[in-house]
């Protein structure tokens, strides 16, 4: 299926779901203080750019979001990547890098270490109302 630009803040996403997951960032409090999305900034010699730059007290770290289990050879590459966006964190300003995947229609996923642990990122409220957002009315 073929992602749907959407709108959400002034920001066009490249996906509903991307769109869904910034909405809920927004939305719970445990775990965030603001975000970036596609950080230019972090972008690698090959053109990729993580999905989010979360915010936290002291600490900022890289969100790659996926709406299923990213394959092998995704985190592979992902790992290649953050090596990359490291090395060239020369202030020491990126305190980690974590894969979340999951939809507004099931629990979440999230990477720890090399392992994903399914927990509640987001609580089902939370998520039945990123469902319900109109992304289509302007905010």
């Amino acid at each position: 299926m073929e992602a749907i630009p959407t709108e959400y803040k002034g920001i066009v996403f490249r996906s509903k779901s991307e769109a869904q997951f910034a909405f809920m960032l927004d939305n719970s409090s445990m775990l965030a203080t603001g975000w970036v999305y596609e950080p230019n900034n972090l972008r690698c010699k090959d053109g990729y750019i993580p999905d989010f730059l979360l915010f936290q007290k002291q600490r900022i770290i890289i969100i790659e979001y996926k709406p299923i289990e990213p394959t092998t050879t995704y985190l592979e590459m992902f790992y290649r990547h953050m090596n990359e966006i490291i090395e060239k964190d020369l202030l020491d300003l990126i305190s980690g890098y974590t894969i979340i995947y999951g939809s507004v229609y099931t629990n979440f996923s999230i990477m720890d270490g090399h392992d994903f642990k399914r927990f509640e990122v987001f609580n089902s409220e939370l998520r039945q109302k990123a469902l319900e957002h109109r992304f289509d009315l302007k905010q």
